[in-house]
């Protein structure tokens, strides 16, 4: 019983979490652009885009639905 207890907890992803500065919407594509300063995980996905989208270190792509449900100014955790 507490190995499953310890697996169900154990295995949980660390959220990504920042506040939304800017948002844009480019080729169909959704992205937010957070501030440097808040609490997000700078050294995951730290790849560039091609194509003139934003860099992955301080921005963020999401879906359509999640981009209509947050402002800029909000915080949003991945």
């Amino acid at each position: 019983m507490f190995f499953i207890g310890f697996m169900l907890t154990g295995c949980s992803k660390q959220e990504r979490c920042g506040d939304i500065i800017d948002k844009i919407a480019q080729d169909g594509r959704y992205f937010f652009i957070f501030d440097p300063n808040s609490n997000i995980n700078l050294s995951a996905n730290q790849s560039n885009i091609e194509g003139g989208v934003p860099d992955n270190r301080l921005s963020g792509e999401v879906s359509q639905a999640i981009y209509s449900q947050f402002s800029v100014g909000e915080e949003y955790c991945q």
